[in-house]
Formats: structure tokens, C-alpha cells, sequence
């Protein structure tokens, strides 16, 4: 080869050299970008996830608790017309609150003190890791509708052997679903 084409080879290695590494620098720049990107997008729908779970089960436990309070009052100054002051409360609790598929006044073993429908393993989850939001609701497990469908077991305490036993139906989380799928699609739509 001549002097001026082995420079020129030499030249066109060395400044493709360079271009491979700019390359590299702006690949691995963009990959660290997109990495922060979809962590940040993560957080958001993992904070946007938390905040709506906690006001759907904030509702239902406001709805509990005002109910297994009537229930205490009902107890301390009317005791003997206690009951059915208390299921007419629970009624009420129902009516507003469609997102509760039951609520049934039980014991301490899950067994119903009135009408509905109890839970056996009440005694199981009504622990104290079990506690959520302000620290009286009780979150249990699924359970199956025997007309299909599933709910989520919750509890509140009324007073000492009593508790609110409530059945939350699964819409309510579906909701906070079909709500980031939606916050998903607007990130990813105005990233595009």
C-alpha cells in the first residue's frame, strides 16, 4: 500500500473507532434515560395504586366504624331494643354502600349473633397484623359467592365478643385497576 492510503485507512479506523464509542456513550446514556424513566413511571403508578386502594378501603372502614359505633350506643343506652337498632344501622351501612356485598354482626368465633352469614376463621384474622388505615378494620381473605363472584372479608370491632363482619365485592378493586390502566396509558401516551 502506498504512504497516503495507509493513512487514509489508519484515518477512516480511527475516526470509526470514535463513532463506534460516541455510539456506545449514546446507547448506554439512553438505556440509563430509559431505566430512570420507567422507574419514575413505576413510583407513579405504584404511589397512584396505594393512594386508591387506601380511599376505597378508608370509605368502606368510615362506613364500618360509623355503624359499629350506632351499634356501642345502641348497647350502652337502649340495650334491650340493641339488636334491631343495629340491624336496621347495618341496613342503612348496605344501602349506601353498594361496594358491600354483606355485613353481619358476629362473635368472637365468627358465628352471627342475629341474621346472616358468619366466618369460622374469624378468630384467625383478626390480628393485630391484620389491622389496616386507622387500626379497626381487619382485612381477611377471599371467599367465594355461592352465587359466583368473590368478596373480600373484612371486620370491625362493635364492643367486646362483637364485630362487623363484611364482605367487600371485588368491584371496588377492579375500579382502582381500570384507574391505572387508564394513569398507565396517559404516562405512556405523552412519553410517545
Amino acid at each position: 500500500m502506498s504512504q497516503p492510503l495507509r493513512q487514509v485507512a489508519v484515518f477512516g479506523a480511527v475516526i470509526a473507532l470514535l463513532l463506534a464509542a460516541t455510539l456506545a456513550i449514546m446507547l448506554w446514556n439512553d438505556r440509563g434515560s430509559r431505566l430512570q424513566a420507567a422507574q419514575r413511571q413505576s413510583m407513579a403508578l405504584a404511589t397512584g395504586s396505594d393512594r386508591l386502594l387506601r380511599a376505597e378501603l378508608t370509605t368502606m372502614e368510615r362506613a364500618l366504624r360509623g355503624a359499629a359505633r350506632d351499634g356501642r350506643e345502641y348497647y350502652r343506652q337502649v340495650p334491650e331494643r340493641a339488636p334491631a337498632l343495629l340491624a336496621a344501622s347495618v341496613r342503612g351501612t348496605l344501602e349506601r354502600n353498594t361496594d358491600l356485598a354483606a355485613i353481619t354482626v358476629v362473635d368472637d368465633a365468627g358465628m352471627p349473633l342475629f341474621e346472616g352469614r358468619g366466618d369460622p376463621t374469624l378468630a384467625q384474622w383478626v390480628v393485630p397484623e391484620n389491622r389496616v388505615l386507622a387500626g379497626e378494620l381487619y382485612v381477611g381473605g377471599l371467599e367465594a359467592l355461592p352465587g359466583g363472584g368473590m368478596v373480600l372479608l373484612t371486620a370491625v370491632p362493635v364492643q367486646p365478643g362483637q364485630w362487623l363482619l363484611a364482605r367487600v365485592r371485588l368491584a371496588v378493586f377492579q375500579r382502582v385497576v381500570r384507574a391505572l390502566s387508564r394513569f398507565q396509558w396517559k404516562l405512556t401516551s405523552q412519553q410517545t
